[in-house]
């Protein structure tokens, strides 16, 4: 996780400020100009930390590093070239800033690299070295704004997929499919549109101490329609079904509401979020619940998503709850009017 995510790994978003702590890559082979490069940066950026590499193996190396806040290249390398460095960087870290600093520059190339993606161009000379920190803000600023519209329009598409979700089940539902299929294609649907391993519809058992696994995806073979998850308060279902209200699990290891039952621990989830199911007379049914093996917090829209899937679901439980009484009425109804019918006879038979 970046500096700039937030724990769900999505990016925080907000009016852009210089990094209090700054990591730029420095791509030279000439030992003096990274010299005077860092004494530039430094008197502008007293936090900042400067990686220096000056040939092929230090740069392969700098590669597999973590999380890199900026790259500064010089266009000539006696093992490459400032081309080829930007192309790498942006393989690697795509949103990733990159400066070329150089004494060898020409119109043709600095189009040629704004085409690969750099975002600056400084000429190394006297004159212009004042305008490397500025250029060091801008490439940052631009790159936070570009990362912002790039996750905006991945979180807007997100959302129309997953409402689209909804209106699907629903229509599904309108349609009469029946309530196993519609609860496997709930699971599956939900695990795809929350990007989650695990998603399963827990049913409440007669007795009230026990849920069975009654549809899910991403369990081991053989678990859905037999395993059984405890429905007691220290289950993070029965914790559920007992609150009434959506719950949401940042890392099950730290929780202290309840604790993780063995089909949890046993797929190694670490964050999750369930709601309740509701049956007939809104009565508690079972419990609807993703989870993940990565660490995330998962926000309101999120919630929201989750309750929907699950209301339709609710609502398909309701329908047949409705059907098989319907069904009982009418063999109980059935067999008074064959019971009638028979004394009806008996006595014109007298």
């Amino acid at each position: 996780m970046t500096r700039n995510e937030r724990p769900d790994g999505h990016p925080r978003y907000g009016p852009w400020k210089i990094p209090e702590s700054l990591s730029v890559l420095l791509v030279d082979d000439n030992p003096d100009d990274r010299a005077l490069v860092a004494r530039v940066l430094v008197r502008d950026f007293p936090a900042i930390q400067i990686h220096q590499v000056g040939d092929e193996a230090g740069f392969r190396e700098a590669l597999e590093m973590g999380e890199i806040d900026l790259v500064i290249t010089d266009f000539q390398l006696h093992w490459s070239d400032g081309l080829e460095v930007l192309r790498e960087v942006k393989a690697r870290w795509q949103g990733c800033p990159v400066i070329m600093f150089t004494g060898t520059g020409t119109e043709e190339l600095a189009v040629q690299a704004m085409k690969a993606g750099l975002d600056d161009y400084v000429l190394k000379t006297p004159k212009h070295y004042v305008r490397l920190p500025g250029a060091v803000i801008a490439a940052l600023e631009g790159a936070y704004h570009l990362e912002a519209a790039r996750r905006g329009e991945e979180e807007r598409l997100s959302r129309t997929r997953q409402q689209s979700l909804v209106a699907d089940l629903g229509l599904k539902f309108l349609a009469g499919m029946g309530l196993q299929e519609l609860m496997d294609r709930a699971t599956s649907s939900i695990a795809k549109a929350l990007d989650v391993e695990y998603a399963k519809i827990l049913e409440l058992l007669s007795d009230g101490r026990a849920f069975l696994l009654r549809s899910g995806v991403g369990w081991k073979e053989g678990l859905v329609g037999t395993a059984h998850v405890p429905a007691g308060k220290d289950s993070q279902a029965g914790y559920t079904l007992v609150s009434n209200e959506a719950v949401l699990v940042e890392n099950l290891a730290d929780e202290q509401r309840f604790s993780g039952p063995e089909l949890m621990t046993s797929h190694g989830v670490v964050s999750g979020m369930s709601v309740v199911v509701h049956g007939p007379r809104a009565r508690p049914w079972g419990v609807f619940g993703v989870h993940t093996t990565r660490a995330r917090r998962f926000g309101a829209h999120d919630t929201a998503i989750l309750q929907a899937v699950a209301n339709v679901v609710g609502s398909a439980i309701q329908r047949r709850a409705s059907e098989l009484e319907t069904e009982s009425s009418e063999r109980k109804f059935r067999t008074l009017f064959e019971s009638a019918a028979d004394a009806i006879v008996l006595v014109n038979g007298r």
